[in-house]
């Protein structure tokens, strides 16, 4: 998109021609994304850019076809193209039976690029048969640079293909603590290392804070939800996930009963209900993981996305005042904040039922980390009542244990995907497109504008050259390195904790947060005349055991034990390991430290790509969709066929069959490991069928290691043959 000499125009040039011929003069080409409010500005300034090029000049004076492009809210793109006659009353509002279904097939057909949330992701479109497959697509086009995305996110999000479809990662919004160093430091307090700790500081603030320290200790943060959901969720794994995702935290596989009468649960609502009523909460009509008053001096603590980070490092001054305890902006420089990962749990969930409480070992905590407790002195000039002090000698004298850590990722992190409901030209425009914003210099110019939401998800956004670029975008270079740091070795930890993706997920969530309305509402009223204002009172036993009992009891009574329900929650536990992501993950294994290199120099999107980018390389790419869409081999046959395929060859002298086979596979399957031979299998699989696109041959059937192949002349299967061989 710079100069025609550049690979970044030879690659636009080539989708634009190859989308024009699949068009064949019938449409005009078109291509509609549709992106949350966040980050609808800052989208739709990069699809402009993308296609400002304009007329493009062709060999012999000619012009190229303009692309129509248009950037829509998709909290509203169901309204006007997506909904059914009925579905909406003349307000705008859904009626009836809407569901989230209904949303998705909106969506989907009002839209050819759809960044959503993973929450709805995974909760409607993926299930709802609504998004294509991108693998094989992702791997295909080097400019992309498929394994410079964290391989966490790999793993979980572009494996959603329970029905056949996936999504891209745009976003690693993990929740992170940043607080105040210079007030921690007066008050003699390290960083809280565990959720204890950080509920006795919020308790004990007031007590010992500076006099020129923030009047209140923890910012809240509430995200779209707009309740304390994500804090929740996240003292709960580190309680209850001590052996990464596959362990389960939301049910009991076995049976699908919800894992709520458990100890963990019940002591993650007990240090919920400790730190949430004293809390700060976000100016009216504010839901986001980023909280204005730690920035203005109002508190001192906040757990939020890098979004946060980003607030606190582009520190400019504004204002002065000293109103409320508050320190103006203007004071607080960049310096006296840190971003540390979240808080973690000395004791976590037992392998064995009963269940119970268990302090942390190297055996049980796999990947726990040895902290000491808080340290701190009381000879540091502060007024601080005895009780305090007698506290602050415990954890002194306090030795090392091992805690338990789970960084939280959010169910609201975005992700993009392409609508099954799409013609072959707006597939491959919408292919452009989405690669060109999740790619790897198209994103990083995305994170580092303000409000945007997202957070750091490839390699590239750590490397000393996107540090620079930060730096010279007016953010703090320590503070956002800090930052940097924190995200990755949150989004890298081998006990990363998820939010649950599957279908009907939104359900457990809406049944939590009315649930800690209810934990929160029955504190207060139950308070007698001895509860202090300034302290309000835990949940009684009995009312915490009354509540979880008709938590689980809901829950229960949704989420029977049937195989789909099953089916799909083993799916999530278990999507990170699936054999053909081992295969996937194989294929870009080679190329993943060239791509980490080589993207730190800027370049970006022409990783891997080169000057010498030729256009037929991108018309196999461009094949592929143009195919699938003429055979109708969208969602649904792709997830029965896994390959893409063409016409089949009519009935004609010229018509050839080619049919292979593995030399030896029955000795092979003997002498080698089920899953050494599984994933040798796939590769074969994938390498033939990435070959039959090419010579445009025609899967007629599979069975074992065996392929029976069609093919239009006999030059052709001779072609193939040779390449595949």
């Amino acid at each position: 998109t710079a100069s025609p000499a550049s690979p970044g125009f030879v690659r636009h040039l080539a989708y634009i021609g190859i989308a024009q011929q699949a068009a064949n003069g019938s449409e005009a080409l078109a291509v509609s994304t549709c992106a949350p409010s966040s980050l609808l500005p800052a989208v739709r300034v990069a699809v402009t850019q993308l296609f400002s090029v304009g007329l493009i000049p062709l060999p012999g004076g000619a012009q190229g076809p303009v692309v129509q492009a248009q950037v829509t809210n998709c909290s509203w793109a169901i309204n006007v193209l997506g909904a059914t006659a009925g579905s909406f009353s003349p307000s705008g509002q859904p009626e009836g039976n809407w569901t989230q279904s209904t949303y998705a097939s909106g969506v989907a057909n009002a839209s050819n690029i759809i960044v959503t949330s993973a929450a709805e992701a995974f909760g409607g479109l993926v299930p709802g048969n609504a998004l294509l497959s991108l693998r094989d697509l992702a791997v295909l086009d080097e400019s992309f640079s498929y394994a410079d995305i964290l391989p966490p996110l790999r793993r979980e999000l572009f494996l959603g293909e329970v029905s056949g479809a996936s999504v891209l990662p745009m976003d690693a919004s993990v929740l992170l603590m940043v607080y105040r160093q210079d007030v921690l430091a007066a008050m003699g307090w390290q960083v809280p290392r565990t959720w204890d700790e950080l509920a006795e500081l919020v308790e004990s603030y007031n007590k010992s804070r500076p006099a020129w320290g923030p009047n209140v200790a923890f910012c809240a943060t509430t995200g779209p939800t707009s309740d304390g959901l994500s804090l929740f969720s996240a003292i709960w794994h580190s309680l209850a996930q001590s052996r990464g995702l596959s362990q389960g935290v939301y049910f009991d596989p076995s049976a699908m009963r919800p894992l709520v009468q458990t100890p963990a649960f019940k002591t993650a609502a007990h240090l919920f209900a400790r730190i949430w009523p004293h809390a700060l909460m976000q100016p009216a009509g504010m839901s986001s993981f980023s909280h204005p008053g730690l920035r203005l001096g109002s508190c001192a603590i906040s757990i939020g996305t890098f979004e946060q980070v980003k607030d606190v490092a582009r520190l400019a001054p504004q204002r002065t005042d000293e109103g409320d305890g508050a320190i103006g902006a203007a004071e607080i420089n960049a310096s006296a904040f840190g971003v540390a990962q979240l808080p973690g749990s000395k004791c976590v969930l037992s392998f064995k039922r009963p269940y119970s409480l268990v302090t942390c070992t190297a055996h049980n905590c796999t990947y726990g980390g040895s902290a000491a407790g808080s340290v701190g002195s009381v000879d540091i000039g502060l007024d601080v009542g005895g009780e305090r002090r007698s506290r602050r000698r415990r954890i002194m004298q306090s030795t090392d244990v091992i805690v338990n850590r789970a960084p939280y990722v959010l169910s609201n992190l975005l992700v993009g995907g392409i609508s099954a409901r799409s013609t072959a030209s707006q597939r491959l425009l919408a292919w452009h497109t989405l690669s060109y914003l999740a790619g790897p210099e198209e994103s990083l110019r995305l994170l580092m504008q303000s409000g945007t939401t997202i957070s750091p998800f490839r390699a590239s956004h750590f490397t000393a050259s996107a540090r620079s670029a930060w730096a010279a975008a007016g953010y703090d270079a320590a503070l956002i390195s800090e930052g940097l740091d924190a995200q990755q070795a949150a989004v890298m930890h081998p006990n990363l904790a998820w939010d649950l993706h599957m279908a009907s997920g939104a359900y457990y969530r809406s049944a939590l947060s009315d649930f800690l309305v209810s934990l929160l509402n029955g504190s207060s009223s139950s308070c007698s005349s001895s509860c202090s204002t300034t302290a309000p009172p835990l949940p009684a036993a009995d009312l915490l055991s009354l509540l979880v009992n008709q938590l689980d009891a809901k829950l229960y009574s949704h989420y029977n034990a049937s195989s789909s329900t099953a089916a799909q929650y083993s799916a999530f536990l278990n999507i990170g390991y699936a054999p053909q992501q081992q295969v996937l993950d194989q294929q870009v294994q080679a190329g993943e430290t060239d791509n980490s290199a080589t993207s730190s120099s800027g370049n970006g999107h022409a990783v891997g790509l080169g000057v010498a980018i030729t256009v037929a390389g991108l018309a196999v790419l461009a094949a592929g969709l143009y195919v699938a869409h003429r055979r109708g081999c969208g969602l649904r046959s792709r997830s029965m066929r896994g390959s893409w395929c063409p016409d089949a060859p009519a009935v004609s002298p010229n018509t050839t069959l080619a049919i292979t086979d593995i030399e030896g596979s029955t000795r092979l399957w003997e002498e080698l490991p089920e899953v050494v031979m599984d994933c040798a299998l796939r590769l074969h699989h994938a390498c033939l069928r990435r070959v039959l696109v090419r010579h445009l041959g025609y899967e007629s059937a599979t069975e074992g290691d065996s392929f029976i192949l069609a093919f239009h002349r006999p030059d052709a299967a001779l072609s193939f043959a040779l390449e595949a061989q």
